[in-house]
């Protein structure tokens, strides 16, 4: 958790935000919920009933991990945490959405993939298929396992089949090709997939066919991807083009 609040308050701070709680790199803007707790309210408290003007939050990020979002949204939801601000959080797959996340409708975020977001010929086949074969849309992970799978494939027709690692490594390093999301490339310095994701709302969590969520905005890669965080004897390569 500390790693997910730590990437979060980066991101934001290099963009202009200011966290009203524990703003500093060390403390990561955030609260950590112990583990074991079952009472939350308490930490609530400050959104809700901010004691000073320059306490209250626009946006709650919500990092969690488990299954105890589900309570954790559920007490959000009681104390009024969703009427007086914004709750954001990561959006995972199919399944936790519809098992968990009733008590979170409304929440925004990001999500890596759903299947009912891109809109091209790469991710109509994936969809065609998969619900011919599993009478399901593909879902949160399948779209990693079929871009891994590109890759290989991509990487191993550039070398005209030669799957040695000193063949194939400078190949992926300048690989490029059209999968689900659209347009992905392998950016050479640290080797970083460079992707679309999406900005969210969950808005239903009983549709058939998983139609839970609705697109707000389609996050390029190009203004999202993060610089390059290479250390050490690394760091150099943080220049490679």
């Amino acid at each position: 958790m500390r790693s997910a609040a730590a990437a979060f308050y980066n991101a934001l701070k290099a963009r202009g935000g200011r966290f009203v709680i524990n703003d500093a790199p060390d403390k990561f803007g955030a609260t950590f919920v112990p583990l074991q707790a079952r009472d939350l309210p308490p930490y609530f408290q400050i959104i809700v009933q901010p004691p000073l003007p320059e306490f209250k939050a626009d946006a709650v990020i919500v990092s969690w991990a488990g299954a105890g979002f589900v309570n954790l949204f559920e007490q959000m939801r009681q104390v009024g945490v969703f009427k007086v601000a914004t709750v954001a959080t990561l959006i995972p797959d199919q399944q936790a959405i519809k098992a968990g996340f009733v008590s979170a409708t409304g929440v925004v975020g990001v999500t890596n993939y759903h299947y009912a977001l891109p809109q091209n010929k790469v991710n109509d086949w994936l969809v065609e298929r998969h619900k011919a074969k599993f009478t399901v849309p593909p879902d949160f992970y399948t779209e990693t396992g079929f871009t891994a799978a590109q890759m290989i494939v991509t990487a191993l027709q550039a070398t005209n089949g030669d799957a040695r690692a000193d063949a194939l490594a400078p190949a992926l390093e300048k690989l490029k090709f059209d999968g689900v999301k659209g347009t992905y490339a392998v950016r050479a310095s640290d080797h970083l997939l460079l992707q679309s994701l999406y900005w969210v709302q969950v808005t239903n969590t009983s549709s058939a066919d998983f139609k839970f969520l609705s697109p707000l905005a389609e996050l390029k890669s190009d203004e999202i991807a993060p610089p390059c965080a290479l250390d050490g004897e690394y760091k150099a390569r943080c220049a490679v083009k």
